[in-house]
């Protein structure tokens, strides 16, 4: 009685386990998030506005620069 017993969960946990190595749907794809779209989109913002920012301030300081050497060379040739 014991070795049918045996037997039978022998049987029963070897097609257990055979029926758990069946195949399986391959995971979904992942989708990439923009960065705009993530925590660090604020980030990435900041680092445009700042570059924009700065832009505008390096032409404004060559305005005056090209306003003041105008400036000097009017003056010298009076």
């Amino acid at each position: 009685m014991q070795r049918m017993l045996s037997m039978t969960l022998i049987v029963v946990l070897t097609f257990g386990g055979l029926s758990a190595c069946g195949k399986s749907e391959p995971p979904p794809e992942k989708k990439s998030l923009k960065v705009e779209d993530t925590v660090f989109g604020g980030l990435v913002a900041t680092k445009e506005r700042a570059k924009v920012e700065t832009e505008k301030a390096m032409e404004l300081n060559k305005q005056k620069l090209d306003e003041a050497m105008k400036k000097s060379e009017d003056g010298s040739t009076q």
